[in-house]
């Protein structure tokens, strides 16, 4: 509800701004923290897992938006180019 609010105001609102810097700022320092952490570079390998799922998933989505403009004219996966 909170990010439907925010999303409506007008672009330059201060208080949206506020948060998107301090989304920033959480963001900066989980990096800081997994390139100084022994703890969390052990956890590389599902992290980079993470990342090429969601890389895959949006190669994924651009080739489906392309074929056909987009538009997915059959029914079924065979009839599909």
């Amino acid at each position: 509800m909170i990010i439907g609010k925010l999303s409506s105001y007008a672009r330059k609102n201060r208080t949206k701004k506020a948060l998107w810097e301090l989304d920033t700022l959480h963001r900066s320092r989980y990096l800081l923290s997994y390139v100084d952490s022994l703890r969390l570079r052990g956890n590389r390998r599902n992290v980079q897992r993470a990342l090429n799922r969601g890389e895959s998933y949006h190669k994924l989505l651009r080739a489906v938006a392309y074929a056909n403009a987009g538009r997915l004219r059959v029914r079924t996966d065979a009839g599909q180019p």
